[in-house]
């Protein structure tokens, strides 16, 4: 989870430096053409099928609904609204996750771990209060985008276990690129990309690529509820990012909100080990 994070924040540096010379739906073309390349190659290579029934199971649908959702709320966000702030309204989904893995899944939630949620969610209120006033369409977009995200995972999460990651991957890229040219044909203002814009694209299709395979594989392995905290740590990279190639003004507030929420994480995978260690040997 914590790579995939990292991986995605990158991702979305990306998204953002291209939709300042692309539309958005000419960028989430390549992004899911891309992305599509890549896990053909590596379908191909380990001798699964690229096409099957799984396709139409309705964990899967589910799934690629909420990538798409969860993709343009963030490709419309990120067009206009700071990386910083998007991140921190979208680290609301380990929260909504939580809330799913015990309506949806049954998982038995300890009062710990809740706190340690909530702690998480208040760190990320902390990040977002200095910029309340900023608080507009733009960045209600980021909160449709968890909602996608959570249908994401969620879906995830019910597939079953024969249908590979690498496959839900596949999958997921498709749609984008389905999506992706839908919106251009609304928009029908696509241009030939910059030498540099073209570095930015590619850094993006590898980024967004590593970040599809690795959280998938978090949500289908571990518990929803101990996995997904550990989303927290995408407010550190995206400030870092923010900071160092964006240029954009991290506060105090931002600090200590981002060190809450990432302590938050850090306290569940301790003790959730602590416990593992306790338990009796089988």
């Amino acid at each position: 989870m914590i790579i995939g994070m990292a991986s995605f924040t990158v991702g979305d540096m990306c998204v953002k430096l291209a939709s300042q010379e692309l539309p958005s739906g000419q960028v989430m073309i390549f992004l899911g053409l891309g992305c599509a390349i890549v896990f053909a190659v590596m379908l191909k290579r380990s001798g699964e099928p690229m096409w099957s029934r799984a396709f139409f199971e309705r964990s899967v649908m589910l799934r690629n609904t909420g990538e798409v959702i969860g993709a343009y709320g963030m490709f419309t966000a990120l067009h206009h609204s700071p990386l910083s702030t998007v991140t921190a309204i979208t680290q609301t989904l380990p929260l909504l996750l939580t809330v799913a893995a015990v309506v949806v899944f049954k998982e038995k939630v300890g009062k710990h771990r809740i706190a340690a949620v909530l702690l998480g969610f208040i760190g990320t209120l902390i990040v977002i209060r200095p910029g309340i006033s900023g608080f507009d369409q733009y960045s209600f977009w980021a909160l449709i985008a968890v909602v996608g995200l959570a249908m994401r995972d969620v879906g995830s999460r019910l597939t079953q276990r024969s249908i590979s990651s690498l496959l839900l991957s596949f999958y997921s890229a498709c749609t984008l690129l389905a999506f992706g040219c839908f919106l251009l044909m609304l928009s029908g203002s696509a241009k030939v990309p910059t030498s540099n814009t073209s570095l930015i694209l590619i850094g993006m299709i590898v980024a967004v690529s590593l970040g599809f395979l690795t959280v998938t594989q978090s949500m289908r392995i571990g518990e929803v509820s101990v996995v997904s905290p550990f989303r927290y740590v995408r407010l550190l990279f995206a400030a870092l990012l923010g900071v160092f190639i964006l240029g954009e003004a991290i506060d105090n507030y931002t600090i200590i909100g981002s060190l809450i929420t990432i302590l938050a994480g850090i306290y569940i995978w301790l003790r959730e080990n602590k416990i593992g260690r306790a338990k009796p040997a089988r």
